[in-house]
């Protein structure tokens, strides 16, 4: 995202009750207008103790060539395509800290999965996250010009 008010997201919604919290934003205006992005909204929904659920529906102006996703972390990340699986071990990194695992959860019909490990050599960020990162990267190859990709995280039990 660039810096400015104008690639902000827009219409951000929030609510709250009991267990569930709901999150609803239209980033659009974060891609810039030459990306051509008509209307991209993200909806966060937390169960607490249970799961997070990340829905995005989109509308383009043209069909692009892939549509990409990254999640960064410091965990250890087992592709399991067949099920559609991210798995994240458990990993100390930095200076004291630990990560939780888990799974993230896609639809391998229509995303595919790679992870790639990036090295830190920046003094700063060493401190906060070790030596370095992991970036599962998530490829649409055949995207359309209007869709819907979701996701789902859980703790592992």
């Amino acid at each position: 995202q660039r810096p400015g008010a104008q690639f902000q997201a827009r219409g951000m919604q929030w609510h709250a009750e009991g267990a569930v919290a709901r999150a609803e934003l239209d980033m659009a205006a974060a891609y810039g207008p030459e990306a051509g992005v008509r209307t991209w909204v993200r909806v966060f929904v937390l169960e607490r103790g249970a799961e997070v659920r990340i829905q995005d529906a989109y509308q383009l102006e043209r069909v692009p060539d892939a549509i990409i996703f990254s999640v960064l972390t410091p965990c250890a990340v087992t592709l399991a395509p067949e099920t559609g699986t991210v798995r994240l071990a458990r990993a100390a990194f930095g200076v004291g800290r630990q990560s939780a695992s888990g799974a993230v959860h896609y639809d391998a019909q229509q995303l595919e999965a790679t992870v790639e490990t990036i090295a830190i050599q920046d003094e700063r960020m060493g401190a906060v996250w070790g030596d370095s990162l992991r970036r599962v990267v998530f490829t649409c190859a055949q995207p359309e010009a209007e869709g819907e990709f979701r996701f789902t995280v859980r703790a592992a039990r």
